[in-house]
């Protein structure tokens, strides 16, 4: 998995929860208290996966975590939890705006909401890593964004904790070498 270095990751900031603004992710809220209740709970889930594992959570240690680019006023939510060979992340990415060059109209932006189980590559060349299973939707709204996140973590929260946390990295398989890593894209 990658490395970090005074919490940047790949160019990427990262900010504890605690430290950060949820606006920063949801701009226009007014009042994060729903939002941030559902979001708490995905934090405190992911924390206990962690613990669970024998593992720290995320990079900065907490359980979600914001991401952002230096200088940027947006941000994205990021949560994982490891064990020897496989890591529970979650995230709750910004959808940007995106245009119908048909009708010329503004499309809404949104949040997607992944949770995925990833096996790490057991192969010379490093492909990455194997999705061994995932979830993923977009939300339109940051409560059902962040009622997502909840439930994604709880997901991951009940399959990490469903079996002892050594006997994931036994399910990398040959066949799951034609899944897309995280560095490659989903398809």
């Amino acid at each position: 998995m990658s490395s970090v270095e005074n919490g940047k990751l790949c160019g990427v900031q990262a900010t504890r929860l605690d430290d950060g603004d949820l606006r920063w992710v949801f701009p226009y809220l007014d009042d994060v208290g729903e939002v941030g209740r559902y979001v708490s709970q995905a934090d405190e889930r992911i924390v206990l996966l962690a613990s669970h594992l024998g593992s720290r959570a995320t990079w900065t240690g907490c359980g979600l975590e914001f991401h952002h680019m230096p200088g940027a006023a947006e941000a994205d939510l990021f949560g994982a939890a490891s064990a020897p060979g496989v890591e529970f992340v979650l995230c709750l990415d910004r959808v940007p705006v995106g245009r119908d060059n048909r009708n010329r109209h503004s499309l809404p932006g949104g949040w997607a909401v992944t949770a995925d189980i990833v096996l790490d590559c057991d192969r010379v060349e490093d492909c990455g890593g194997h999705y061994l299973e995932q979830r993923e939707d977009c939300f339109a709204t940051p409560l059902d964004a962040a009622r997502a996140l909840a439930a994604g973590a709880q997901w991951l929260w009940e399959r990490g904790s469903a079996e002892p946390a050594g006997t994931w990295a036994n399910r990398n398989r040959p066949d799951l070498h034609t899944l897309p890593s995280p560095e490659h894209g989903r398809s």
